[in-house]
This record gives C-alpha cells, sequence and structure tokens, in this order.
C-alpha cells in the first residue's frame, strides 16, 4: 500500500531526496545537556515519587520495623527509625497514586471495555491499521511474538509503533536511562509482518536526541533502507522534523510528535505544540494523531490531558468553521509506559444525502463515535527488575477505516478491536528470551487488598507496641 511524504512522493524516496533533516536541525554528534527527565522541577518531583512505588520495598521495610522493635541496640534502633519513615513515605506515595486515579477519572467520554465491537456504521473498511505503543530497547533478551499477537494484526495495511530512542551500535551502560536498540530489532519486528503489511515507525520521542542529531539521523537512514532480498520496503519512519506526518493511499493523513525531551536542544524531531499540529493535519482526509503525550507511570488521565483529546477531537462547535476543519478523528497515545484507558467520545451529528440528522430506532440523533487511546503502554521492554511489572504491559488495537452509510464521502472508525498485552521472559529457553503475548500480566496487588494489608500493618505496629511496655 502506498505510503507518502506529501501525497504524492513515496516517503522512501523522499528520504533518499533529503537524507538530512531541515534547519534548525543540523547534524552534530555533540550532546548540549542530557536531563534527569524530561519535565520541569515540579514534574521531575512527582516522577522519582512514581518510580518510588514499589511494594516489595514497603514489604521489606516492614518486616524490619516489627523485628527491629524488640532490640535496645543503638544501631539497630537507629536503623528502624530510619526505616520506618521510609516505609510510612513509600505507603503514602502508593496511597497517593491511588488517590490521584480517584480524581482524574475518567469525564470526558466512556471508558471502552469491549475488546471488539463496531463504532461506527461503516462500509466496507478503506484503510486497516494497527497500533501498538512504546518498543523500548530489549536489552540482552531476543523477542518474539505469540501467535495470537501475529494473528491480531493479520490483513492490516500498517502496524505503527513508537520506536523509543534510536537503532544505533552504541553500547550503553547497565545504569543508562538512555533508549537504544540493535538493528535486529526490524528484524524481530518483521515477525509481525505479512506480505502486504507495513511497520510504521515513530522516531518522534522523549529519547530521539539521547546520542545526538547524526546518530538520530543515522538511525532513520537504517529503517528506512530496503529490508529484504526483493528489495521491498518494510519499515518506514515518521517525526523527523520535516517529516511529523505521512499520507496512507489517497483518503488517510497520520501525524506524530512529542511534547517532550530528555534533551535541552532538540530541533530534529516534529514537535507536541498547538501551532506545529494544525499545520500537521490535513485537509480534506482521514487524520490519525500518534502523539508522544502524557507523564510516565501513571495508569490515570490527567484532567488537562482528557480536556486537550476532547478539543483535537470535536474541536468546540462555537469555534469559527476554519478552527473545525482542524478536528483530528482518531488518537492513539504513547510515553506513559503503562496502560490507560481507551476512551469513546462522541463528536458531531451524522447527516443524511439531504441534510436531515441520522436518527436512532428511538429517534435521537446519531452522534459520529471517535476513539482516543491515552496510552498503549509499553508493547516491548527489557525490563525485569524494579520496574517489571509497570514495564511489561501493554494495549494493541486495530480499527478498520472506512465510508459513513448514511454520508459515503465521511470517512469513521467502524470496527475496533484491542487487548491488553504481557512482555514476559520465556522461561528454560536456550537464548534470554521475551514474548509478547495477549493477556493481563502481572499488575501487582489490587487496590483493595493493599489498603487492607496497610491497616493491618498499622494495627499490628500499635499493638506491638503497646504490648513492648507489658513484656
Amino acid at each position: 500500500m502506498k505510503i507518502t511524504q506529501n501525497g504524492n512522493e513515496k516517503l522512501d524516496d523522499y528520504y533518499v531526496r533529503k537524507p538530512d533533516p531541515v534547519p534548525p536541525c543540523l547534524a552534530s554528534n555533540k550532546i548540549k545537556c542530557c536531563k534527569f527527565s524530561p519535565y520541569d522541577i515540579k514534574e521531575t518531583f512527582n516522577y522519582i515519587l512514581k518510580m518510588l512505588v514499589l511494594p516489595g520495598l514497603i514489604a521489606g521495610a516492614i518486616i524490619f520495623i516489627l523485628l527491629f522493635q524488640y532490640y535496645d541496640n543503638i544501631v539497630i534502633q537507629t536503623t528502624s527509625f530510619v526505616i520506618t519513615y521510609i516505609a510510612t513515605i513509600l505507603i503514602f506515595i502508593a496511597n497517593r497514586e491511588r488517590i490521584m486515579g480517584a480524581i482524574h477519572h475518567i469525564t470526558v467520554g466512556e471508558e471502552l471495555t469491549q475488546e471488539s465491537l463496531k463504532l461506527n456504521d461503516t462500509k466496507d473498511p478503506t484503510l486497516s491499521i494497527g497500533f501498538v505503543g512504546d518498543i523500548m530497547m530489549m536489552r540482552d533478551y531476543k523477542l518474539i511474538f505469540d501467535p495470537l499477537v501475529k494473528s491480531f494484526f493479520d490483513g492490516v495495511n500498517f502496524i505503527v509503533g513508537n520506536l523509543e530512542g534510536i537503532i544505533t551500535d552504541q553500547e550503553l551502560s547497565s545504569i543508562s536511562t538512555k533508549q537504544a536498540h540493535s538493528e535486529v530489532i526490524l528484524d524481530e519486528l518483521n515477525q509481525l509482518l505479512n506480505l502486504n503489511t507495513k511497520w510504521l515507525l515513530c522516531v518522534s520521542n522523549n529519547h530521539s536526541i539521547d546520542f545526538g542529531n547524526t546518530k538520530f539521523i543515522d538511525s532513520i537512514n537504517t529503517i528506512q533502507k530496503p529490508n529484504n532480498q526483493q528489495n521491498s520496503q518494510k519499515f518506514n519512519a515518521f517525526g523527523r522534523n520535516d517529516v511529523p506526518r505521512a499520507f496512507l493511499k489517497d483518503d488517510f493523513c497520520i501525524s506524530t510528535a512529542t511534547n517532550w525531551s530528555n534533551q535541552k536542544a532538540w530541533k530534529c524531531a516534529s514537535r507536541f505544540r498547538d501551532s506545529e499540529l494544525e499545520g500537521y493535519h490535513c485537509n480534506n482526509r482521514f487524520n490519525i494523531l500518534y502523539p508522544h503525550w502524557g507523564y510516565e507511570n501513571e495508569r490515570y488521565v490527567r484532567k488537562s490531558i482528557q480536556k486537550s483529546a476532547k478539543e483535537l477531537l470535536t474541536r468546540n462547535l462555537e469555534q469559527d468553521p476554519e478552527a473545525r476543519k482542524k478536528k483530528w478523528d482518531l488518537i492513539f497515545g504513547h510515553h506513559p509506559h503503562v496502560r490507560q484507558p481507551i476512551v469513546v467520545i462522541e463528536g458531531e451529528e451524522l447527516k443524511m444525502p439531504n441534510g436531515n440528522p441520522v436518527k436512532d430506532s428511538q429517534g435521537n440523533n446519531i452522534l459520529l463515535k471517535k476513539l482516543v487511546a491515552f496510552s498503549g503502554g509499553n508493547f516491548t521492554s527489557g525490563a525485569n527488575f524494579l520496574r517489571r511489572k509497570k514495564h511489561i504491559n501493554g494495549k494493541i488495537m486495530r480499527c478498520e477505516i472506512g465510508p459513513l452509510y448514511n454520508d459515503p464521502d465521511h470517512f469513521a472508525v467502524g470496527e475496533v478491536k484491542w487487548h491488553n498485552t504481557v512482555n514476559e521472559i520465556v522461561p528454560d529457553s536456550q537464548e534470554k528470551t521475551k514474548i509478547v503475548k495477549i493477556g493481563e500480566g502481572e499488575t501487582g496487588i489490587l487496590p483493595i487488598y493493599m489498603t487492607i494489608i496497610n491497616v493491618a500493618v498499622i494495627v499490628v505496629v500499635i499493638l506491638l507496641t503497646i504490648f513492648r511496655e507489658f513484656l
């Protein structure tokens, strides 16, 4: 299926003709400054707190507290005092995240719980497209896919995924926060492709410029080069500053941009700002937005992001006609590294060819339904210790997009399918291997049980403290 840079020139031909991005991006190996996190001071503090939500450490601290209370040794008493306060802080942080989840419940639409449904009444699909979340580095693991994941994407024209970081042969230390893939990741992702399916990889994310502009440019060239003996292009990249969007067939446009970067100077990737988004939108086409947005490790969606998504999909009807033309039709987000809800948002009324509204069996006007998947989580991940429970889970989604029955000139999402996925270590494999399969994976202790444990621990500590006075 045809994929172009401007609706005419093939995307791979464009990259050959213009191997370097446009100014202000300049080829450079220099990294001006690498930030601890992509956020400001306040959000960096929140980021650190969320990273500390480790129930295993809480449980360990609790055990030490209970044991150390019965010793009079000054060293043990001091250690117990310190661990007590650490445990208290960790428990507070864990509960804080649950409170934030309650505050930021979904209010802009209806959360999608069915894994398969007909969203709008459309004719046979013109485009079938699949989505995954963040493709994180696999470290020393080989990557394979369960047959059910492969069959889920059977028949799609494109699979869209966020390639976090770049492809490079540069080695990383085990504690590096940078993201780099070896070229073998393309061979592994190729397992999901059939004869007529292609990957469209987003290269606009907070790790894009971890190794400087030149490495970023080289990574795109690696993605774009022919990938098999037939010289058939199976991978395309978008998100360079001059390629913020790609045209799929003749009627569809997909755009990507990042709201964050770990570098203070980042001019090579497409940016998520209102002024830029207006320019990424394609007139008279079905517009898909694939943004690098949100905040890491938050399973809830902040109200500000919910509001932004609704505005992008509906463009308030009170706005001027030109602004209303900039409505997006479908959003699939990435960056938080954890699953977030898929939400149905109602848009404008459907019209018949004569201009009259389409009505349901109860006589109510039918509204066009649109989707926003706030975060696809992690599709792949080499995490196996501290962030294992958070960072091995994702969502995959596919949409069949076609003309509406009552308005054949208007495209909409028809059938939708999605599943939760988990990225697990394959036991007893000859090589260190991880497999992506459909399922829930480990998500930690349920909130109700964690609350019971917290209360029980507090009660036990109080009782032991009281009883000690009589022992």
